[in-house]
């Protein structure tokens, strides 16, 4: 898709009710980039973003981070500042399935 529409996408999304944007959101590789989100009842203790590359919108994690501790059954299951992440390091076009280059 091409950056500019991949960019209006993202803009569009942002001004989806509830929606929020967080400036300088690092992902779990380390890179900063733009994160949206979006406060869901029963989650206030989670955030979750979808990371966009502040240049060219393309997403680069989807990340779920603790604001608090998560108790079950009693006990400490996610301590506060824990992250669960899914990055995107590279992608491409390919000829077939399997292909990596």
């Amino acid at each position: 898709m091409p950056p500019e529409l991949e960019a209006a996408i993202f803009r569009a999304m942002a001004k989806i009710p509830g929606v929020e944007i967080e400036q300088g959101v690092t992902d779990a590789t380390g890179r900063t980039g733009v994160g949206l989100f979006r406060a869901t009842t029963g989650e206030e203790g989670q955030r979750r973003h979808l990371i966009l590359d502040p240049r060219t919108y393309r997403v680069m994690a989807d990340q779920l981070t603790w604001l608090r501790d998560e108790v079950i059954d009693g006990e400490v299951a996610y301590r506060k500042g824990a992250v669960f992440a899914d990055v995107w390091l590279a992608s491409g076009i390919v000829d077939k399935p399997g292909d990596v280059s």
